[in-house]
């Protein structure tokens, strides 16, 4: 921010020599004629200052305005008479200034912006994936039924709203099965699809490309996704049956692929790869100084430690915490 001068402006309008008569059809004064100053500095025309005329063409009284920017601000005029040119006699003609009392302005005050304060937020992440037996099997694979109880309790807890006994319209989704209503909840939001012959196949390992489309089908319940999505991976067509599912879930930075360029669509998607992957689609940030300070605590599985690759992201997973939300992240409390 530049720095306003605080003192008034006491200018000197000074013009030099005679530049043109009224019979030659002159329009202004030259720039040259004119210096305006403040306690013996010069102002420069243009930023801290710009002219402009009235009445500057016939015989008669003419108007100098002096409109201040940059740094100050107002306006002041100053009054000049415009002569007839003389036809003989050489006597100097011309223009001729009425004295005036010296000009002052009112600089602009300094204007510090204001920044309001970004409140922090509260909010409660509950868990929405367990282990077994005190394991969590990271790179174990989930299955289809699995992975559909994960989304249902996420669109419940979202909705606030029970999941409640729904039947499922998949041949082979029985009414019994303990995922039977998780399924059939998704259903009702056309999270999930199933197969051509009408199954399901709930018990079959779900892979990284049926993950993905439940991934993006899931966020656009409550957002619009504003990417269109391109294809960066060399074994996913533009035909195959995700491939869009892929391209926006790639550009919405929630997947990714190998270090060959491929992605790997019909593979089987490990518990790992889930929880991180849901992490950035529900924007979760585990808070890794709060974990490392707690492990003791926070780590309930005998089969991962803490230099797995997806340590922090299973925690964040798999613990109910309160999280605050500041301008420069997210950090657990407790």
């Amino acid at each position: 921010m530049r720095k306003v001068i605080s003192a008034c402006l006491a200018f000197v309008l000074c013009f030099g020599a005679v530049i043109g008569y009224a019979d030659e059809n002159t329009k202004e004064i030259e720039q040259t004629d004119i210096i305006i100053e403040n306690d013996g500095k010069v102002l420069e025309n243009g930023v801290d200052y710009y002219l402009t005329y009235r009445d500057n063409v016939n015989v008669g009284t003419a108007t100098l305005v002096v409109n201040f920017i940059g740094n100050y601000s107002g306006m002041q005029e100053r009054t000049f008479n415009i002569i007839k040119k003389q036809v003989s006699g050489g006597g100097g003609g011309g223009l001729r200034t009425t004295p005036k009392p010296a000009i002052t302005a009112t600089p602009k005050p300094t204007v510090e912006p204001t920044l309001t304060p970004t409140p922090d937020i509260k909010m409660e992440h509950t868990s929405y994936v367990v282990g077994d037996n005190g394991m969590f099997r990271p790179e174990g694979n989930m299955t289809r039924a699995e992975a559909a109880t994960i989304f249902a309790r996420l669109i419940s807890e979202h909705n606030n709203e029970g999941i409640g006994e729904y039947s499922s319209k998949f041949k082979d989704v029985d009414s019994s099965g303990w995922y039977s209503r998780n399924i059939a909840y998704l259903e009702r939001y056309d999270v999930i699809s199933g197969y051509d012959e009408g199954i399901f196949k709930p018990q079959n390992s779900i892979t990284r490309a049926e993950f993905t489309a439940i991934c993006t089908r899931f966020y656009e319940l409550f957002d619009d996704i504003s990417v269109s999505g391109r294809n960066i991976f060399k074994d996913v067509n533009e035909d195959y049956w995700a491939a869009t599912y892929i391209f926006v879930g790639s550009d919405m930075d929630w997947v990714e692929g190998y270090n060959d360029g491929t992605f790997r669509p019909n593979d089987n998607i490990t518990r790992a790869e889930v929880v991180s992957i849901i992490n950035r689609v529900l924007n979760r940030v585990p808070d890794e100084e709060y974990i490392n300070d707690n492990l003791s605590v926070l780590n309930i599985f005998t089969d991962i430690h803490q230099t797995h690759w997806a340590f922090d992201n299973i925690i964040e997973a798999c613990t109910n915490h309160i999280v605050q939300k500041t301008v420069d992240g997210e950090s657990w409390i407790k």
